[in-house]
């Protein structure tokens, strides 16, 4: 399989299968656990004062949210993979909240989850520390973190279709300033969804800056069956960006766009006949404050 791969080569597949594997089990634990106990659901303690997630744990993330907060906005952000892997392993978690969505990868249960995970952690930790990785180590690293992936997609894909309605819906937005936004973080206005921007992150920019925004929608529908696009508010007037589709969005700022409150509009459909929205299933708005230069 990997005859003709070099060492640097196979390295960097493996890295990417990984950082897959992460989010995808990342966003795992946040959709069952923010549904059960709460989006503050690490410091969630039971009847007993038992944690939902090991002290360890929060202790970790919070050190590491401490230390980057431009890097990890969330505490499951913060989560490296043996803590994913024992948040999902743990006995009082997984059959009642994982199981479902892990099914397809370990039809034996919890047991099946935590010695195929051993099998991934020691190439994974070669991989951190520059030691060369086998053959079959990649092949563990990249067979198994697909068949995880693909078993989570099945049940989104399934749990989707149970919705009232199975839309396209924004999940993440980044921009070019380093701000980061979930979608759980967004204010919801009528059947709009707002990033309170102003008032909690990085929002300045000045003419001649180069802004840059990406979104990424639910990955259980393919891209293929919806459309971005981008709009932009000037006073009164709503001007659709032309040439501006699809999930990253770029601007160079210029004078005319100096506002105390310059508003971009980002819109999702999907190429069904009906829409969530009437005319659109999903959109969010973000605004930054455009500074004319000092003299």
């Amino acid at each position: 399989m990997f005859n003709n791969t070099t060492q640097d080569e196979l390295r960097t597949t493996c890295r990417n299968a990984l950082e897959s594997l992460e989010l995808w089990l990342r966003s795992l634990i946040d959709t069952k656990l923010s549904e059960n106990f709460g989006k503050d659901y690490f410091h969630f303690k039971d009847k007993n004062g038992n944690n939902l997630v090991k002290s360890a744990i929060l202790k970790s993330c919070q050190d590491k949210v401490t230390k980057e907060p431009q890097r990890f906005s969330r505490l499951i952000d913060a989560t490296f993979i043996e803590e994913i892997f024992d948040i999902i392993c743990n006995p009082n978690l997984y059959n009642k909240y994982f199981n479902d969505a892990l099914n397809e990868a370990f039809p034996v249960g919890r047991e099946q989850a935590k010695h195929t995970f051993s099998k991934i952690i020691t190439p994974r930790n070669y991989l951190s520390h520059a030691n060369p990785i086998s053959f079959r180590q990649a092949e563990q690293v990249i067979c198994y973190s697909h068949d995880i992936i693909d078993s989570i997609k099945s049940y989104f894909i399934k749990m989707n279709k149970e919705k009232e309605f199975n839309v396209p819906t924004f999940i993440t937005i980044t921009d070019s300033l380093g701000n980061k936004f979930h979608s759980s973080e967004l204010l919801v206005v009528g059947n709009k969804r707002v990033i309170n921007s102003l008032n909690t992150r990085n929002n300045i920019l000045f003419p001649s800056d180069e802004l840059k925004i990406e979104v990424q929608v639910d990955e259980s529908f393919s891209p293929t069956t919806y459309r971005i696009w981008w709009v932009f508010i000037n006073g009164a007037s709503i001007f659709e960006i032309k040439n501006q589709e699809g999930n990253l969005f770029q601007l160079s700022i210029k004078e005319k766009h100096i506002s105390e409150s310059f508003k971009i509009e980002c819109y999702v459909a999907s190429n069904k006949q009906w829409h969530k929205h009437q005319k659109y299933d999903d959109m969010f708005i973000i605004t930054y404050k455009i500074l004319p230069l000092p003299k």
